[in-house]
């Protein structure tokens, strides 16, 4: 393993709001740039809110997805009516994305009802599906969460694969990712010692708050791309963490 020494502080990427300024002040091709940039960050968990909330398959919830940044997004210029006095940014995404959604279903019940006598639609109960808003944040934000959790892992992986930490890693993915997010049974020093090639359960033990550190820092750096100022970072940490034991224990 090499020295885990503190490595130089990568840039923070930049911010929701500070996104949503450069869209609204750059020029066309400026502006598209900074808005793919900023919906990367929360599409997948748009696609997988639909994917539980709506039950439908991955093929559809793409396809909504799609028609709403088309729609809503892109022609509504839905970024632009964001403010930050008035809530998180991915409050705005939801609501908007719900109510294109259901505005698409009723279009398709009454198209089919054009050509048909039937009085009753099974699609009429995804319409009138209205979830208390407390259930549907719920749920978008456990979505939220775990995107972020993955992409904190993912950034992670490619730290330790640069620094030549694999043994880190593979500790901290066997130890803590896998049993918290697979259900996998956590080895025992003694198992990993062998596995990963450490001296002793104690090497292995002093890679493991490493390996916490660097999770921590990633995380921390990852939750700081979607807030602007220091002590939002702990409150959105917070909600992760809320999110992510609301998650675990509903499976």
């Amino acid at each position: 393993m090499q020295d885990p020494s503190p490595q130089p502080r990568q840039s923070f990427p930049a911010t929701r709001w500070s996104l949503i300024d450069r869209i609204r002040l750059e020029s066309d091709d400026g502006a598209q740039s900074s808005l793919g940039e900023l919906l990367t960050r929360y599409l997948p968990a748009l696609r997988n809110y639909l994917m539980k909330r709506r039950r439908v398959a991955q093929e559809q919830a793409e396809d909504w997805v799609q028609g709403f940044i088309a729609d809503r997004v892109l022609e509504k210029r839905l970024v632009e009516q964001a403010d930050q006095s008035r809530g998180r940014f991915r409050s705005l995404l939801l609501t908007a994305l719900d109510h294109y959604v259901v505005s698409q279903i009723r279009h398709d019940m009454r198209a089919r009802r054009q050509g048909s006598h039937n009085v009753v639609s099974l699609d009429e109960n995804a319409a009138n599906d209205h979830a208390s808003a407390g259930e549907t944040v719920d749920v978008f934000d456990r979505e939220w969460a775990q995107a972020v959790l993955a992409q904190t892992l993912e950034s992670m992986k490619a730290e330790c694969a640069r620094r030549s930490m694999e043994d880190v890693w593979g500790l901290f993915d066997c130890r803590i990712a896998g049993p918290m997010l697979r259900g996998e049974q956590a080895p025992s020093y003694e198992q990993v010692i062998n596995r990963f090639g450490f001296e002793s359960p104690a090497k292995a033990s002093n890679a493991l708050v490493t390996a916490k550190r660097m999770f921590t820092r990633r995380l921390r750096q990852t939750v700081a791309g979607y807030v602007d100022r220091d002590e939002e970072i702990e409150r959105e940490i917070a909600d992760l963490q809320r999110a992510l034991v609301a998650a675990a224990t509903s499976r």
